[in-house]
């Protein structure tokens, strides 16, 4: 008697075949944020008006590309109202693992970062 080769059936190469996809979709997500989204640390100018420091800045800007990019692209900061995004941070907080100051130092960081685009 022979030894039976496992092969493949259709429907694990088909589940495979989506997984794939998936992965690229995944993948591609991750690597196409927002292309103006700088570390504030990086950009040689201390942000006088927001009276947030540096130091929680940048870590607000990695919070945001961080947790925010995990799950979808990162919006520009100047595509929402200075208004709207208060509201915007509040919403999603819960969903990307932010505690209160953490969301605090995200919000910070996309103001800051909208208003220097903005000017």
């Amino acid at each position: 008697m022979k030894p039976r080769i496992a092969t493949p059936s259709h429907s694990s190469g088909i589940r495979l075949h989506h997984a794939l996809g998936l992965a690229a979709i995944l993948l591609a997500g991750c690597s196409s944020g927002v292309s103006g989204v700088k570390n504030p640390g990086m950009q040689g100018t201390e942000p006088a008006q927001s009276g947030v420091g540096m130091e929680d800045l940048t870590e607000g800007h990695d919070l945001y590309t961080a947790r925010c990019g995990n799950c979808h692209n990162l919006p520009d900061p100047a595509a929402h109202s200075a208004e709207k995004w208060p509201h915007l941070v509040d919403w999603m907080k819960d969903r990307a693992h932010l505690d209160s100051t953490q969301a605090s130092k995200v919000l910070g960081w996309v103001l800051s970062e909208r208003a220097r685009e903005t000017k």
